[in-house]
């Protein structure tokens, strides 16, 4: 059980329950007025480890955080028979409205909510303030949430930042998009030409590049976000293409 594991799983997850702190106001007599209240929502985390995600300023959880901003995200893989064995990071944070170009991240992930944007909806960052990571049965820590962050983590991790993802998608697509197809859905795609799209993702047929960090890389297939991740954290973007090319088997 380490942080480091707890790290990764913060970066291969997509979604999350959202619990909230909802002012009930008149309450029968013993009851609390402040309720919790739990939904579903995207989320991916940022490069400094804040959870970015987009809510409609009319829902309910929206609502919550105007008036506390306190909040808990609960990130799962259900993936065993045991539903309570299964791994899970349970985030204790605080949310703080941030402009939409300081959620790319998350808008890359998730393309088709820019259109939400011209709604009601708007971006969010949670700040982590500790979590609790359960790694499976009898094994669970608590976590600082200054210590998810990369930055806290051994070598060169503060290289990785808004920009130099960015440009790592340009680079990565240009070079392996055929191969990543062909990785992720066994599609032969050495007919189909390589293109870069605006806003820094790049499409091959249904398969986009999303997003790159140390613990791996966001593919849209079809639409869906789907997670390659990497067998060991890539310490430097520089270290990506290295990477990537023994992932993929590829030749130098």
């Amino acid at each position: 059980m380490t942080i480091e594991s707890a790290r990764n799983f913060l970066f291969e997850h997509h979604q999350a329950f959202l619990g909230t702190v909802m002012d009930t106001g008149a309450h029968a007599e013993g009851a609390a007025s402040a309720q919790p209240y739990v939904s579903a929502v995207n989320m991916v985390a940022s490069h400094d480890s804040s959870l970015l995600l987009q809510v409609s300023r009319l829902a309910v959880h929206s609502h919550n955080l105007l008036a506390n901003r306190a909040c808990s995200l609960l990130l799962m893989s259900p993936d065993q028979e045991d539903f309570q064995q299964s791994p899970r990071l349970s985030v204790q944070g605080v949310a703080r409205e941030v402009e939409s170009h300081l959620a790319d991240r998350y808008l890359r992930l998730f393309p088709h909510s820019r259109a939400y944007l011209d709604l009601d909806f708007y971006c969010l960052a949670v700040d982590i303030k500790e979590a609790r990571w359960i790694e499976g049965f009898a094994r669970a820590e608590w976590i600082e949430g200054r210590d998810l962050c990369p930055s806290s983590a051994s070598g060169d991790l503060t290289a990785w930042n808004d920009e130099s993802e960015r440009a790592l998608i340009d680079a990565v697509a240009a070079e392996f998009m055929p191969a990543l197809q062909r990785f992720s859905d066994g599609v032969s795609s050495s007919s189909v030409d390589n293109n870069t799209l605006s806003g820094h993702t790049a499409n091959l047929g249904a398969v986009a590049l999303a997003a790159i960090d140390p613990w791996g890389l966001w593919l849209l297939c079809d639409g869906q976000p789907r997670r390659l991740s990497f067998d060991l954290p890539v310490q430097h973007p520089s270290r990506v293409r290295a990477t990537i090319v023994e992932m993929l088997g590829c030749a130098e």
